[in-house]
């Protein structure tokens, strides 16, 4: 299956034509009492069971994909955000770094940066399931309006740092690669099925 965020074309609305085609189809079939042999109702019944199957996997695996989708982007634009302070915050530690011995500010701001710098790659510390994290760092999340997710508390919460993030992406991608073509296979059935009676685009 290819989605928007692939820069692809959308096949999802011909996943929801496709579900519409095979509900219209199920809902023409005849009442089992209005047929004339015990062989007529067991064809309707057998067409019946398989319209309900197909209706019901394909709706689970466009379901699937949907529920996957949002964590792929999710995903994508916090490890761009992390990247970006990494960044920031590597060139600021280059400019502290080189008055570091001139006095202590220039030496607190330099181990800010650096356990800042640690914490935008691994996450930062758990204390009583709190994070704890530099002033310097919490700044930089609030000054480019970066916020918890939905029912969270916490910054890294459900994201993690550089690493678990990229990992998780490489997670999530695999997964959506395989939900894609799940859902392109039940999508082909689907239209197989239908092909008899109906001709969906």
């Amino acid at each position: 299956m290819t989605t928007a965020t692939d820069s692809t074309v959308d096949i999802r609305p011909d996943i929801a034509a496709t579900l519409v085609a095979m509900q219209q189809a199920h809902d023409a079939l005849p009442l089992d009492d209005s047929l004339a042999t015990p062989k007529d109702v067991e064809q309707n019944f057998v067409r019946r069971t398989s319209l309900n199957a197909h209706i019901a996997r394909l709706r689970m695996d466009g379901q699937y994909v949907l529920q996957l989708e949002p964590q792929l982007v999710m995903l994508r634009d916090w490890i761009t955000t992390l990247r970006a302070c990494q960044r920031e915050f590597e060139a600021r530690l280059a400019a502290a770094e080189e008055s570091e011995t001139s006095g202590m500010r220039a030496f607190r701001e330099a181990e800010m940066l650096r356990h800042s710098l640690r914490d935008v790659v691994r996450g930062p510390e758990l204390v009583n399931g709190q994070e704890f994290t530099t002033e310097i760092l919490v700044a930089w999340f609030r000054t480019h309006r970066i916020s918890p997710l939905p029912g969270e508390s916490a910054l890294f919460a459900g994201r993690g740092g550089l690493l678990s993030a990229t990992d998780r992406l490489s997670n999530v991608t695999a997964s959506i690669t395989k939900a894609h073509d799940e859902v392109a296979r039940s999508l082909r059935a689907a239209k197989h099925l239908l092909a008899p009676t109906v001709q969906v685009s």
